[in-house]
């Protein structure tokens, strides 16, 4: 199994990093937090699990949760090609968040991504909307 880097951008929304066990789960919130933007105008280019970089007019996000932004410049940082794959990670990190159920007001929290050439299979581990288990979502490695 090959590990793949592991694609952040959902829609318009783009969460940063590993989480951090926030002080949220002492009052009723979720342990896990991540922290999250929401960015408005962002090009059609951008696709469900693409790794990217982006740039807030006049650098400005409001201190919400999700903190929220005008997109100003995107940069697609990586679209891991996979030797032996049919698929880009990116492409299989769609298909994996297409799949889902998710609430309107929710967002899907990519942990890890796995291609096996062997089976020829993808492996997408998203985290659950509560945010404390992870779902193993396989996909076909095939366009």
């Amino acid at each position: 199994m090959k590990k793949v880097p592991f694609y952040h951008k959902f829609i318009e929304l783009m969460v940063e990093g590993d989480y951090t066990d926030s002080s949220y789960s002492s009052s009723g919130g979720q342990k896990n937090y991540y922290s999250a933007i929401w960015f408005s105008a962002v090009p059609s280019t951008i696709d469900i699990g693409m790794k990217v970089e982006v740039w807030s007019v006049g650098g400005e996000v409001a201190d919400s949760y999700p903190q929220q932004g005008k997109t100003e410049r995107v940069a697609v940082i990586s679209n891991t090609e996979i030797e032996g794959s049919q698929l880009l990670a990116a492409e299989a990190v769609k298909k994996a968040i297409s799949s889902l159920e998710i609430g309107e007001d929710s967002f899907s929290v990519v942990k890890e991504v796995q291609f096996d050439p062997t089976a020829s299979l993808w492996t997408v581990s998203v985290l659950n909307e509560k945010r404390d288990k992870i779902i193993p979502i396989q996909i076909p490695d095939r366009k």
